[in-house]
């Protein structure tokens, strides 16, 4: 990331915003820090244990079910961060600590998010996140109030800063869908994942090249003998 000290970026000089640049993506900007902060504001607001309670309250209807909650879960995915999404509202609707404000935020932050994985936008659906944004922003404190957070300083995260940027490259470089983030983040598993099962986990990072360096020398010899056949 860029939160440690950089005295000398790779953009110094070229005279270039890097926010025109520099593209938010929504697997990291919004599936990911949902996950990361929101979901955990929410667990604060109701109770860590209510919250997975009422999730492995809701019905099974062709999404995901956590079916133990998610305050055990360690590893998790994309998809998992956006099946949560999906059924969250409705697991915190009604319970104790889940006021107005808390859930206008929550429901303002998803609206923000589901339309920001629009293919096609026009200026009123740019208006509407823009509105989805003013509500997050109105009632956002909630969560300092109801000691989920302790300070403005608790909420106001890079992903949670950089939300607005979603709108200023949708009119500069088109829809963040253009942008994905899941094909370079596919490879974790055939570049990383796969090749360090294969190791006998020492000194695994000199092994997993090894292996790589392999499997290109006979990916690149079966092309050529596909080729010279």
């Amino acid at each position: 990331g860029l939160s440690g000290s950089i005295e000398h970026p790779c953009w110094e000089g070229l005279g270039v915003d890097p926010l025109r640049f520099i593209i938010q993506d929504l697997l990291h900007g919004c599936h990911k820090f949902f996950w990361d902060h929101p979901a955990k504001w929410i667990a604060s607001s109701i109770g860590v244990s209510e919250l997975d309670k009422r999730l492995i309250a809701q019905p099974k209807n062709n999404l995901q079910h956590f079916d133990s909650g998610i305050s055990h879960l360690s590893q998790t995915s994309g998809v998992d961060h956006r099946n949560l999404q999906k059924s969250v509202l409705n697991a915190m609707a009604g319970a104790n600590g889940a006021s107005g404000q808390v859930i206008k935020t929550i429901w303002s932050l998803l609206d923000y998010i589901y339309m920001a994985q629009y293919p096609l936008h026009t200026d009123e659906t740019l208006q509407e996140m823009a509105t989805c944004l003013d509500a997050i922003h109105t009632n956002k404190a909630i969560f300092i109030w109801n000691g989920s957070r302790g300070d403005a300083d608790h909420i106001n995260t890079p992903k949670f800063h950089a939300l607005p940027h979603f709108l200023d490259d949708m009119q500069i470089n088109g829809v963040p869908i253009n942008f994905t983030a899941n094909t370079p983040e596919s490879l974790h598993i055939v570049m990383c994942k796969d090749p360090y099962n294969k190791t006998n986990r020492r000194n695994f990072e000199k092994q997993i090249i090894w292996i790589l360096d392999i499997q290109e020398r006979v990916y690149l010899h079966a092309a050529y003998m596909a080729w010279r056949n």
